[in-house]
């Protein structure tokens, strides 16, 4: 690859992700569960802050992993911007 092409393809990459970033400062999150398989996502609550959202998403993983000593978890818990769906495009099928 000639540096020019992958000087051409960070900026692309770059100017991507820009506005994710600064976007998710400003917005709300979301709590979300899944199985331990991440074969389907569930929107539990939304949150102001990321703060915020992570002290349930613990709380949330911390009950499973306690339960996880006699069974299997039964949910993930994690916090994305509300701009974010952890599911994919919607160009995928769903």
């Amino acid at each position: 690859m000639s540096s020019r092409s992958f000087v051409a393809m960070l900026a692309a990459v770059l100017l991507e992700l820009a506005p994710a970033s600064s976007a998710s400062a400003d917005c709300a999150w979301v709590l979300w569960a899944s199985p331990p398989d991440n074969s389907w996502y569930r929107v539990i609550e939304g949150y102001e802050t990321l703060k915020s959202c992570d002290l349930r998403a613990a709380q949330l993983n911390k009950e499973a992993s306690e339960k996880a000593k006699t069974q299997q978890p039964a949910f993930v818990h994690l916090c994305v911007p509300e701009s974010i769906d952890p599911r994919g495009s919607k160009a995928g099928g769903r």
